[in-house]
């Protein structure tokens, strides 16, 4: 059977779903307390994934190797550094032809220019229909000049206003990549889209 680790699993959304559609399912983290709810919630869709509590990093020694393993929204509350670990020891693990399936949310740039800002998107309307990489461009010029105005205004970046949030790291998509391709991944598909609305954390 094909075994798939849904990675920071928390309530054991994807592992339920995958021992629903009759893979060999495991989620893992570090969350005793969400473990339980998973495994109560598993009891109730009739199907009996694996929950392991522990780190990602140590799953293969014990259970084998991993065909799939599920990021979603994980990326953005770990720090490069932090992300970067996590993914070479995932690697490490993939079974031959193994895939990393991820998502991850807020994007670096909406973070800095739109989160609890409606008219922060007001600048940049009237340059809608411009080519993709001017627009990119010109986007990328007004996320450095808010960054500069909320260091004359507070003292910090927004990444050291963020530091110390649950999301800490979002993360560009030119940023993921490089990323990956370090921890040596080979990128198959690579999609970017917004799927949620925006909502202040801070």
């Amino acid at each position: 059977a094909v075994t798939v680790l849904d990675v920071g699993c928390s309530i054991g959304t994807f592992a339920i779903e995958m021992a629903h559609r009759g893979f060999n399912a495991f989620g893992v983290d570090l969350d005793e307390t969400a473990l339980t709810i998973a495994r109560e919630l598993a009891d109730e869709e009739g199907v009996s994934p694996g929950f392991v509590l522990g780190d990602a990093a140590d799953f293969s020694q014990s259970h084998g190797a991993i065909d799939i393993a599920i990021a979603f929204d994980i990326f953005e509350h770990l720090f490069d550094d932090q992300l970067g670990a996590m993914l070479v020891a995932l690697r490490r693990q993939l079974a031959p032809g193994g895939s990393l399936v991820f998502h991850t949310f807020p994007s670096e740039l909406d973070y800095l220019l739109f989160w609890g800002d409606e008219r922060a998107a007001a600048f940049l309307e009237p340059f809608k229909d411009a080519e993709p990489a001017h627009f990119d461009r010109l986007v990328k010029t007004y996320a450095a000049m808010r960054n500069a105005w909320e260091v004359l205004n507070t003292g910090q970046t927004h990444s050291e206003k963020i530091a110390p949030t649950s999301h800490p790291n979002p993360l560009s998509a030119e940023r993921l990549r490089a990323i990956l391709e370090r921890a040596g991944y080979e990128l198959e598909l690579y999609e970017t889209g917004q799927l949620y609305g925006l909502e202040p954390e801070i």
